[in-house]
């Protein structure tokens, strides 16, 4: 399945086996049924770095089912002030 991934924040792609290694914006071709966490672990995001998770602009956890075409974006909690 192809999904558009959105990193936002300092995060990139982490995997150097990918095309978009060190990209922000991407597609990826994800196995099909893919979690968010699975996704995670595929573009190499440090996995115990809590995210916020939104999937075609409605937050999800990540256990949440992925489908063909979905947008992921994930954000690493950022405060200010």
């Amino acid at each position: 399945m192809n999904v558009e991934i959105a990193l936002f924040a300092g995060l990139v792609c982490d995997n150097p086996a990918l095309p978009s290694h060190g990209k922000k914006e991407f597609y990826l071709d994800a196995p099909t049924g893919s979690t968010i966490r699975q996704l995670r672990d595929l573009v190499g995001i440090n996995p115990t770095m809590p995210l916020i998770v939104m999937v075609n602009n409605h937050g999800e956890p990540e256990n949440f089912v992925v489908s063909d075409g979905s947008r992921v974006a994930l954000f690493p909690p950022i405060g200010g002030g």
